[in-house]
């Protein structure tokens, strides 16, 4: 994925799409998330209300027609990429034997998304 597009829309459903090239392309949803987030940031007042956020992935290549040219300084930064990797691939094999439910990130625990509510209530809590 070589692009991560954002689409805020506000209270009044005026929308605002923006964009940034992610370097080195990536396929781990942090990095992707991170971005995102970034463009939020510059692009968006922190008090303004939000009613719908949109993250799009685009230039979408085959992991093996991508290039990335290394240095040798660079050797903490990959990595932490590879550690990223691993763990998302990780998650991914849970979600698949144990269902999507299976697994969560921690800092959702308390958020206002309303995600563990829907949960509850599907089991009858």
């Amino acid at each position: 994925m070589r692009t991560v597009q954002l689409t805020i829309k506000d209270e009044y459903l005026r929308s605002i799409q923006r964009q940034r090239p992610q370097n080195p392309p990536t396929d781990i949803s942090r990095e992707i998330a991170e971005t995102a987030y970034k463009i939020y940031l510059d692009e968006w007042s922190e008090h303004k209300p939000v009613r719908m956020f949109t993250v799009t992935a685009t230039g979408l290549t085959h992991a093996d027609m991508i290039a990335e040219q290394i240095t040798m300084f660079d050797t903490i930064g990959s990595d932490v990429r590879d550690k990223n990797k691993k763990r998302e691939i990780a998650v991914d094999k849970i979600k698949q034997r144990y269902g999507y439910d299976a697994i969560s990130q921690g800092s959702l625990l308390d958020s206002d998304l309303g995600i563990f509510a829907q949960k509850k209530e599907k089991r009858g809590k």
